[in-house]
């Protein structure tokens, strides 16, 4: 109906992901929407309050959650209160109260009948793409389900779901398609960390792709993360790729600098008579008043 869409997701890889897949498939409709992805430090986990002022002034008619949502009771019924439609679209676990949104599509819910319970965020909005394709009204190009399902795959893998399933059918598909990805962002990043020699795999995914996806949402927010998998220019795909791979070396160093000063911390206590490690019956604790809480 031409109305405003806003696509609310999470900073980690599988809410960038998810929030990638709905955005790239509303585009692909011709559909009037926009997407925003929390800060870490600023914000919080998930929908909450302290985001909901830049929520409401992009003023959308539909607020669709990925990866999140579940859980946020109060922000959902202020959203409500303003005339907002609400889809919550999320994997986590349930709390006996459920948000009081037009939609919920979980299945952790109670009531849930999907015979897969084990789909990440990504997994969800897949699922989503898919349902809306079968529609016949809705059409899913086969550029936007490829797409859809290379970054669901990437998901999948670095959200730790059971790799069981249709998880394991969704990688399989996933990595078919990753031979010679769609996605300008994804095929510029896997041919500037794929060198010779080397197999794309699951290890490949885990330990070298993801961590540049994670770095942007750990030190400053999922913009660039967003950028990669959004962006249709080669040029662009290619800078947003460079700046992910920045920011994770700059991760990196900061991470290595907070993991020598808490070694420091055990090894040479200030108040060694403090320490009991012969008769330790807990985890030792330490801590840095300035450590970056993205990468403790």
């Amino acid at each position: 109906q031409n109305k405003r869409i806003l696509v609310y997701g999470d900073y980690d890889c599988d809410g960038v992901t998810a929030t990638s897949i709905l955005v790239r498939y509303f585009k692909s409709r011709g559909c009037d929407v926009s997407y925003i992805v929390p800060q870490r430090t600023e914000h919080g986990y998930g929908l909450t309050e302290n985001i909901l002022d830049k929520v409401l002034a992009l003023a959308p008619d539909l607020l669709i959650t990925v990866d999140c949502g579940i859980t946020n009771c109060d922000t959902v019924a202020s959203l409500k209160d303003k005339g907002i439609k609400v889809i919550v679209t999320d994997h986590h676990n349930v709390k006996e109260e459920l948000p009081g949104a037009d939609a919920i599509v979980c299945a952790k819910r109670a009531d849930n009948t999907y015979p897969f319970k084990d789909l990440c965020g990504a997994g969800v909005a897949l699922k989503i793409v898919e349902a809306m394709g079968r529609d016949g009204r809705h059409k899913v190009t086969s550029s936007v389900w490829r797409q859809a399902i290379e970054a669901a795959g990437i998901a999948t893998i670095a959200d730790l779901v059971p790799l069981v399933d249709e998880n394991r059918t969704i990688i399989k598909k996933a990595f078919r398609s990753l031979k010679d990805p769609v996605n300008p962002g994804i095929r510029m990043m896997i041919n500037t960390l794929l060198t010779e020699g080397r197999e794309m795999d699951e290890s490949f995914i885990s330990f070298n792709f993801v961590p540049r996806v994670n770095a942007a949402g750990r030190l400053y927010d999922s913009s660039e993360a967003l950028k990669l998998f959004l962006e249709d220019d080669e040029e662009g795909a290619a800078k947003a790729a460079s700046e992910l791979t920045r920011q994770n070396d700059e991760r990196k160093e900061i991470e290595s600098l907070v993991f020598e000063e808490a070694v420091r911390q055990v090894e040479s206590p200030s108040r060694p008579e403090k320490w009991s490690l012969i008769n330790m019956k807990g985890p030792i604790v330490v801590y840095g008043p300035s450590w970056h809480q993205g990468v403790i």
